[in-house]
C-alpha cells in the first residue's frame, strides 16, 4: 500500500495522530510521544470528497493494526516517523500555531482597547465647550499615536483600577 499525503499532527501534549490516503480511502492511527500506536487500531474512512451516506461512503472501519496483513503499513508509518522526526515536527508546528494564535488574540485585544480609548476620548470631546471638544480630539489623536504596548498597559491599568475602585 502506498501512503500518500502522510502527515503527523499533535492532538495533545501526549497524543498524536498520523493520517494518510491510500487505495481510495483515508487512514489514521493514534500515537504516543515515541511514535508507538496507542490502541492498536488502524482507522479507515471514506475520502473527504464523498458526502456523508453518498455513493461510495462507508462507516469508519476499525482494523487491527497488528494483523499480519497490516504489519507492512505499521512498519512504514514507524519508519517515516523516525526518519522524518515527525513527532518532534508536529510538536513544533503546534507550538508555532499556538504562538501565532496567541499573538493574533493579543493584537485583537489591543485593537479593541485602542478603539475603546479613542471612543471615550471622542465622547469627552462632545462636551459643551470648545475647549472640551478640542481636548477630546487631541486625546483621541494621542491614543492613536501610542505604541501597542503602551495602549495595552494603559488599558489594563485603567481596567484594574476601575475594578478595584468598584469593589
Amino acid at each position: 500500500m502506498k501512503l500518500e499525503n502522510f502527515k503527523v499532527t499533535m492532538h495533545t501534549n501526549e497524543l498524536f495522530f498520523a493520517t494518510w490516503n491510500a487505495e481510495g480511502a483515508r487512514f489514521h492511527v493514534w500515537l504516543d510521544n515515541a511514535g508507538e500506536l496507542v490502541n492498536g487500531t488502524l482507522y479507515k474512512n471514506p475520502p473527504l470528497e464523498i458526502p456523508f451516506e453518498g455513493e461510495g461512503w462507508f462507516e469508519t472501519r476499525y482494523l487491527k493494526a497488528h494483523n499480519k496483513s497490516n504489519r507492512p503499513i505499521i512498519d512504514e508509518i514507524k519508519k517515516r516517523i523516525a526518519e522524518g522526526n515527525l513527532i518532534g515536527r508536529a510538536r513544533l508546528e503546534k507550538d508555532a500555531a499556538d504562538f501565532v494564535r496567541q499573538r493574533e488574540d493579543e493584537a485583537r485585544k489591543v485593537r479593541a482597547y485602542r478603539e475603546a480609548l479613542v471612543a471615550a476620548s471622542l465622547a469627552l470631546g462632545k462636551g459643551a465647550t470648545e475647549t472640551e471638544r478640542h481636548f477630546g480630539l487631541y486625546l483621541a489623536h494621542q491614543v492613536n499615536s501610542l505604541s501597542n504596548d503602551a495602549v495595552k498597559a494603559f488599558a489594563e491599568t485603567f481596567l484594574s483600577e476601575t475594578k478595584a475602585r468598584g469593589q
